[in-house]
């Protein structure tokens, strides 16, 4: 966890920097190299490239606090029928996946007496090509999901309205990966002000989601009672 929180500290800073930065623009103290001031639509592509900062440290503290988790699994030599039904059913997934996909009859039936040999005498293991995969675009509802999929409860403060702002971030996010709009039209509608609020909600939130699996390793609620 102490790695996850200084990545995510580190994130946050670059966040707060690049916000400065686009300030000191807007308040035009930020020259280029002909003394001018830079132009008003190279400022609605910086305030853009906002959504990208952020949907960053959203997909990868999600990605990495899931981490975190598996691999406190994996360091406390588990078995499969130790962990709860939510966490059998990633195992499960995981197994078919990789060994269960074949059309000879023959190789499904050697690679699942392999699986049901791990499944009684080995520690569970979500490592390497056996780690469950976490989907991309993520937003408020994607996170709800894996919070359920990997077996707790996640809830953002009540002032945080259930992170439905998530999925405005992501949204922008894919628009600008997938060029539906350029930075300048997605830019244009912000103020700065409205972006440092965003930047700070998200922030709040994705420190919760920490704090939340943090909880759930430190009290083992993934084994079953």
């Amino acid at each position: 966890m102490r790695e996850l929180k200084q990545d995510f500290a580190s994130r946050c800073l670059e966040i707060k920097n690049y916000l400065d930065f686009v300030s000191s623009i807007e308040a035009e103290e930020i020259y280029n190299k002909n003394g001018k001031s830079l132009d008003n639509q190279i400022i609605k592509v910086l305030k853009a490239n906002m959504f990208l900062l952020l949907y960053n440290l959203v997909e990868s503290t999600v990605d990495r606090a899931i981490d975190c988790l598996l691999i406190q699994i994996c360091n406390n030599n588990i078995k499969y029928e130790s962990i709860v039904d939510e966490l059998q059913l990633q195992w499960s997934k995981v197994h078919v996946r990789q060994n269960l996909q074949s059309q000879n009859s023959k190789t499904i039936e050697a690679n699942l007496k392999i699986i049901l040999n791990k499944t009684l005498n080995e520690y569970v293991k979500f490592e390497g090509d056996y780690k469950p995969k976490i989907r991309d675009n993520i937003d408020s509802e994607e996170i709800r999901a894996i919070a359920k999929n990997f077996g707790f409860k996640w809830k953002p403060s009540k002032e945080l309205k259930g992170g439905v702002f998530l999925d405005t971030i992501k949204q922008h996010r894919n628009n600008l990966a997938h060029g539906s709009v350029s930075f300048s039209a997605c830019g244009r509608d912000y103020e700065t002000g409205q972006l440092e609020d965003l930047s700070k909600k998200t922030i709040k939130l994705l420190g919760e989601f920490i704090k939340t699996i943090e909880n759930y390793i430190d009290n083992q609620a993934y084994k079953k009672d």
